[in-house]
C-alpha cells in the first residue's frame, strides 16, 4: 500500500512535469479554434481547481487526517481538472497573439504554482503543516480571483501592455519635473551654489531640454494607444502580428527614459545625456514606423510626421553643432525601419 507521501509526491511530480509542459502547443487540439470556448473551458477548469483545494484542505484542517487511500479519492477531480486546464492552454494557436499568450501562460503558471505548494503541504501532518495548508490556499484563491482580471484577447493584453509602459513614462516625467521645479526653488532662494548634488546653469537648461524629449515619448505613447483603443482590431493573424511588434517595440522606452534620465541627474555628463537622449529618440520613432500603414491608423492621420518632427527638434536641442543632424539619422530610421 502506498503511503501518504509517496500518493503526494506522485502527483508533485505529475504536475510539475504539466507546468514545465505548460507552453507546449498542442495542434490537434488546436483546430477549429473558437477563443470564446476556450475562456469558457478554461475559468470553468480554473472554478474547479478553487473549489477542490478548498474541500481538500477543509479535510486536512484538523485531525483525524485522511489517510493514503483517502487521499487519492479526495484528490482524483483535482487531478482531471489540473491536466484539463494545462491541456486548455496548450489549445491556444500562436495567431491569437503573443501577449495574450503570455498573460495566459503567467496566470495559470501562477495558479498551478500555489497548487504546487498546497500538495506539497498535504505530507505534513503537524501544526506547521497545517499553517502552510492554509498560507497556500490563500495564495490559490487570491491567483484563481486574479485570472479574471487576464485580458480575453490580444487587443486587451497589449493595450494593457501599452497602458503600463505609458504609466510607468509619466511617472518618469514626473519624477525629473519634480527635480528641476526643487532645484529652481533653491537657486532663487540661495543663488548660485557651488555643489556637485546641483546642476549648473548650463546643466539646469540642458535637463529643461531633456524634458521636452521625454513628454515626446508621452505624446507618443498617448496617441498610440488612442488610435488602438479606438481602431484596433485582433480578428486575424496580420492585425495581431501588427500589434505584437508594436508592443515589443513600446516595451523598450520605458527603460530608454529610465536611463535617459539618469545621465541628467547631478552632476550631469553632457555627453552621456547626448547619447541616451539620442537613444531614446531613436526609440521612439521605431514606435512611430510600427504605426506606418498598419489597421489602426486611419489615411488622413497626422500626428505621426508631428511626433517625428518633435522628436527631431528636441533630440537637435541636446546635441551640439558638431554633431551629425539628429534630423538626418531619424529620417534614415524611418526608411529604413
Amino acid at each position: 500500500m502506498n503511503s501518504l507521501a509517496s500518493v503526494v509526491d506522485e502527483m508533485v511530480n505529475d504536475l510539475k512535469n504539466g507546468i514545465d509542459n505548460l507552453e507546449e502547443h498542442n495542434m490537434e487540439m488546436a483546430t477549429d479554434f473558437e477563443l470564446s470556448g476556450f475562456w469558457f473551458n478554461l475559468d470553468f477548469a480554473v472554478e474547479i481547481i478553487s473549489n477542490e483545494v478548498t474541500k481538500i484542505s477543509l479535510h486536512f484542517s484538523k485531525p483525524p487526517y485522511p489517510n493514503a487511500t483517502e487521499t487519492s479519492v479526495l484528490v482524483k477531480d483535482l487531478k482531471l481538472a489540473y491536466k484539463q486546464l494545462i491541456l486548455v492552454v496548450q489549445t491556444l494557436p500562436k495567431e491569437q497573439g503573443a501577449y495574450l499568450s503570455k498573460g495566459v501562460v503567467v496566470a495559470i503558471r501562477g495558479i498551478l504554482m500555489a497548487l504546487l505548494d498546497f500538495i506539497r503541504s498535504l505530507k505534513y501532518l503537524t501544526r506547521r503543516g497545517a499553517k502552510e495548508r492554509l498560507t497556500s490556499t490563500a495564495t490559490l484563491w487570491d491567483a484563481c480571483n486574479a485570472f479574471h482580471d487576464v485580458p480575453r484577447d490580444n487587443l486587451q493584453a497589449t493595450l494593457l501592455c501599452m497602458k503600463n509602459q505609458y504609466s510607468l513614462v509619466c511617472d518618469a516625467l514626473t519624477e525629473i519635473e519634480v527635480e528641476i521645479k526643487q532645484d529652481q526653488e533653491i537657486t532663487i532662494n540661495n543663488g548660485e551654489i557651488e555643489n556637485f548634488e546641483m546642476w549648473n546653469n548650463s546643466e539646469r537648461e540642458m535637463a529643461s531640454s531633456c524634458v521636452g524629449l521625454i513628454k515626446t515619448a508621452k505624446s507618443c505613447l498617448k496617441r498610440v494607444i488612442d488610435s488602438i483603443s479606438s481602431n484596433g482590431s485582433c480578428s486575424d493573424p496580420e492585425c495581431n502580428v501588427e500589434l505584437d511588434i508594436l508592443c515589443k517595440e513600446i516595451l523598450n522606452l520605458s527603460p530608454a527614459v529610465d536611463d535617459f534620465i539618469q545621465e541628467i541627474y547631478p552632476p550631469m555628463n553632457m555627453n552621456n545625456v547626448r547619447i541616451k537622449g539620442a537613444e531614446m529618440a531613436l526609440v521612439i520613432c521605431k514606435i512611430l514606423n510600427c504605426t506606418d500603414d498598419s489597421h489602426f491608423i486611419s489615411e488622413d492621420a497626422t500626428w505621426t510626421d508631428f511626433l517625428r518632427k518633435a522628436v527631431a527638434h528636441n533630440n537637435n536641442k541636446l546635441q551640439p553643432l558638431a554633431t551629425i543632424d539628429p534630423l538626418l539619422i531619424i529620417n534614415n530610421l524611418h526608411l529604413n525601419g
